[in-house]
């Protein structure tokens, strides 16, 4: 009889990595090829914003933290191989940009993310 190893994905961990802005604990629950894809204002579907790669995506999300912006996993759900999350970020005066994102899993780490944000002007 053969075992089967699945690793499931934690969304109370990933909420913990990001409110904690630990980027090497959110960094492991990425995979290493992971896209992440942004549509917003600036960035519209026909030109999306495209991060590839762990230290890609890893590098932004320092550049946001370095600028003083605090990110929360506000909700999400987990089902199997996909989640659906929101993301609050705060900038320093105040304002916010909120993000909706629907992730694939693969080996319990985020491989895909698609995101559409709009945030305060």
């Amino acid at each position: 009889m053969s075992t089967v190893e699945t690793t499931v994905f934690d969304l109370h961990d990933l909420r913990e990595h990001v409110a904690a802005g630990d980027t090497a604990a959110f960094g492991a629950m990425l995979a290493d090829d992971v896209e992440w894809t942004v549509i917003d204002e600036r960035t519209r579907p026909a030109a999306p914003a495209v991060l590839r790669g762990r230290e890609a995506i890893v590098e932004m999300i320092r550049g946001a933290q370095e600028r003083g912006i605090v990110t929360h996993v506000t909700d999400g759900f987990v089902a199997g191989d996909r989640a659906a999350l929101q993301l609050t970020c705060t900038y320093p005066a105040g304002g916010l940009v909120v993000e909706n994102a629907l992730v694939e899993i693969r080996a319990g780490r985020i491989a895909r993310w698609s995101g559409v944000q709009a945030w305060d002007e």
